[in-house]
């Protein structure tokens, strides 16, 4: 189906985790955005791939009215749970010795919390590290995000390169933000902007535009839901690198940064006729009432045209899921 007007989900959605979506078509559903068959068969199309099979059973049973469900999805069931016990199994001498907080502690306060302390001095198998980061993605596409966001947390500590460990942030801001755990997110976040810099001469241009781009769409559902969110978003998305990031992939990224500047009021006078300028050049790219409110304003000084884009926001920002908040 095509977009409604001034909805971003589309867009937004090819730079997502597609855990992260379900929230944007939750809200979709709650404000009647599209109809709901639609929905749901969206909904169901992000569950497949994932170990949610009773909630894709649940969703696939309301879309199609029935009690009944294909044969192809009971045994998804079977092997997701097969699978679930057979790493719960795997894992569970290091995850023992994970779970006993006093003792990571310990060993953390002698630097010695190492898979090689792990193997000699507590029996943990040599292949558990792998191990333990396989369960916690699966416990991720289970829907255990809090468990997942656990592990992640102890195989990025115990892992020996930066490049191992480089996944498992990624996986722990997406499991923070699904719990709702906006401090523990936007630690994890910063982390992700230090490797990404880190890393940036040795990563392809390509790879490295992509990974900027899929940091700033992450980055929103920690910027509007966290003190200072709304400025912290102006500081990242208007460095060059990141402005750049914008301009080259995600032009509809312009509507969170008119608003965040508007909000936070942080360096507007600086940074307003840049914006004005950015968003001139990329019109033809991407434009929305929040945009063309401030080209009238800061480029065109179109008062008239200003005061009727302002008036046509509020639609938009009402169909926004990060927006409709404020």
């Amino acid at each position: 189906p095509s977009a409604a007007p001034h909805d971003l989900t589309f867009q937004l959605g090819s730079f997502l985790d597609r855990h992260l979506i379900f929230p944007l078509l939750e809200f979709l559903q709650e404000k009647e955005i599209y109809p709901l068959e639609e929905i749901m068969q969206a909904k169901l199309s992000l569950l497949y791939p994932t170990n949610m099979v009773d909630f894709a059973m649940d969703v696939y049973k309301r879309l199609h009215d029935t009690d009944e469900v294909p044969e192809g999805m009971v045994e998804r069931r079977t092997q997701v749970m097969d699978r679930l016990k057979k790493l719960d199994a795997d894992t569970a001498g290091i995850r023992t010795v994970l779970e006993d907080a006093a003792l990571v502690e310990h060993l953390r306060a002698d630097k010695a919390f190492t898979m090689a302390t792990l193997e000699e001095q507590h029996g943990v198998a040599p292949n558990s590290l792998g191990l333990l980061y396989e369960w916690a993605r699966f416990q991720f596409e289970c829907g255990n995000y809090g468990g997942a966001a656990e592990c992640l947390h102890h195989y990025r500590l115990l892992a020996t390169s930066p490049e191992a460990a480089f996944p498992a942030h990624w996986g722990k801001l997406a499991a923070e933000i699904l719990q709702q755990s906006w401090g523990p997110a936007a630690e994890e976040l910063q982390r992700i902007k230090e490797a990404i810099e880190a890393r940036a001469q040795h990563t392809p241009p390509l790879m490295l535009l992509q990974q900027r781009c899929w940091l700033m769409h992450w980055a929103l559902y920690v910027f509007f839901n966290t003190d200072n969110g709304r400025g912290a978003l102006v500081d990242l998305f208007f460095q060059d690198r990141y402005l750049n990031a914008v301009q080259t992939n995600s032009p509809h990224l312009l509507r969170y940064m008119t608003a965040a500047l508007v909000l936070s009021g942080k360096r507007k006078r600086q940074l307003g006729p840049e914006l004005a300028r950015v968003v001139k050049q990329e019109e033809t790219n991407y434009s929305d009432p929040l945009t063309r409110f401030v080209k009238a304003l800061n480029y065109d000084a179109d008062f008239d045209a200003a005061l009727a884009e302002l008036e046509a926001s509020k639609e938009a920002v009402q169909k926004d899921f990060f927006l409709v908040a404020y």
